[in-house]
């Protein structure tokens, strides 16, 4: 993927550049199910919000 210059520009002013659709939707619900296996809990079980 080549960034444009308008998306250069935005990342050098704010630090961070959305890209969407860089990362299949198979791809991110396995990172999610990692992160809640690795936190050992989920959305859903959760009680208390994280810091």
């Amino acid at each position: 993927m080549i960034l444009n210059e308008e998306q250069i520009a935005f990342f050098k002013k704010n630090g961070y550049l959305r890209l969407c659709n860089f990362v299949d939707e198979a791809t991110q619900e396995d990172w999610r199910s990692q992160i809640w296996d690795t936190v050992g809990t989920t959305l859903e079980t959760m009680t208390t919000k994280p810091p």
